[in-house]
């Protein structure tokens, strides 16, 4: 009977139904204490439920248990990273290399942890070994090839990050996250010509929307004495160059407009914080799909949406393919198409998009007057020293962009 649960609970876990999954686990425990692997697939249940300290607990008891099993070892990894221990998720990784020299997985996890420390050289060495070892594994080569092109356009290899993402695709024609990564890059490249560039947004809004249903019509009301409930969604909603055209959300007059938060990452911050406090609404969206973000954002009654990643990182464009609003637009964060049918504006000014270049928008263009953005200033006073061309007699420029932008 115990095996016959533990079954039934891998069955949900497998299903993403994480709340069941961790039930059963429970229950074969209560039975005997001693089964290492439901010990170890609740610690990962954990994890994912956002209780990372305590799937690191469960899985590190779970190796205590079988300390030569390379997936404890990985899935610690994964633990680790996502309790902010990137040191000791290295360790853990390279165990679990160590015990199985071919895990893809780990070679993968390990190489996106070097990432985020900034060894992003190491990282695609990694990414590349692991893309390698998985090899006839479709969905994981695929999935890890989209990571070596996302590592690579770090790394301002924009033409072996756009190589790397085709490749991705042809083998997983599907992914979404990998077609927008690779239409992110076409951006670097200078020797595209613009019709290349809407071509392949409008295929990216094809295939968004053959992958979710966009709703024609929805519940908002007309009713001129009520706020408008306006909704952002947004991966920069911390300390970014993006929070800073963010200060004016906050002094937004609420008898007129409520504005609705969607934080697409897991990472807080003193802005998020702030931002927290001082929205009607903020919700963290990481954790759910993007079919249930969208039924979310319909039962707040949103009535404009408004897109601030375009297809830069964090962003969720298979959320806007549903439409969960009446009314949708991006802005800020992106300065090409997003190629989605879905989305019906983009907000911007004649030097973002020349009434000579509208054709290169799936969306309208909605003009402000003038600036289109208003940066909010830094709140600490800091004084101005010489500059090195004082000291040195040469100029000396320098830049704090994304390095694929140089």
């Amino acid at each position: 009977m115990n095996d016959e649960r533990y079954a039934e609970a891998v069955r949900h876990h497998q299903q993403g139904r994480l709340a069941e999954a961790r039930r059963g686990y429970l229950e074969v425990l209560a039975a005997n204490p001693g089964h290492a692997d439901a010990l170890h697939l609740l610690g990962v249940a954990d994890f994912q439920q956002g209780e990372a300290e305590a799937g690191v607990r469960r899985i590190a008891e779970a190796i205590r248990l079988r300390p030569d099993d390379g997936r404890f070892h990985g899935n610690l990894g994964l633990a680790l990273a996502a309790a902010g221990r990137s040191p000791e998720a290295l360790e853990a990784y390279d165990r679990a290399l160590e015990l199985a020299p071919d895990f893809a997985e780990a070679m993968a996890n390990r190489s996106v942890t070097l990432a985020e420390l900034g060894r992003r050289e190491e990282a695609v060495a990694g990414f590349e070994r692991a893309a390698g070892l998985s090899e006839g594994r479709a969905p994981l080569q695929a999935s890890i090839l989209a990571r070596l092109g996302a590592a690579l356009t770090k790394l301002g290899d924009s033409a072996g990050a756009y190589e790397a993402l085709s490749r991705s695709l042809e083998i997983n024609p599907g992914n979404l996250q990998a077609a927008g990564a690779r239409l992110f890059v076409l951006n670097y490249l200078s020797d595209v010509p613009p019709v290349q560039m809407v071509e392949e947004a409008r295929a990216f809004g094809g295939l968004a929307a053959s992958q979710a249903k966009m709703r024609s019509s929805h519940r908002n009301t007309p009713e001129p004495d009520r706020p408008l409930r306006v909704g952002i969604v947004s991966g920069d909603l911390k300390s970014s160059s993006i929070s800073r055209f963010l200060d004016p959300l906050l002094e937004i007059d609420p008898e007129q407009y409520r504005v609705h938060a969607y934080y697409t990452r897991s990472r807080v911050d003193e802005v998020t914080r702030k931002l927290q406090a001082g929205l009607p609404v903020f919700r963290q969206i990481d954790s759910i799909n993007d079919s249930a973000a969208a039924a979310l954002i319909e039962e707040d009654g949103i009535d404009v949406l408004c897109d601030l990643s375009g297809h830069s990182s964090g962003n969720r464009m298979g959320l806007f393919a549903r439409k969960p609003a009446p009314v949708q637009f991006t802005w800020l964060g992106y300065f090409a198409t997003t190629g989605l049918a879905a989305m019906d504006y983009v907000l911007c000014n004649d030097v973002v998009v020349p009434p000579a270049e509208e054709w290169q928008w799936v969306e309208k263009p909605w003009r402000m007057p003038s600036t289109y953005l208003c940066f909010s200033p830094p709140g600490d006073e800091i004084d101005p020293a010489p500059g090195p061309a004082v000291r040195d007699g040469v100029v000396t420029f320098g830049s704090f962009n994304n390095f694929s932008k140089l």
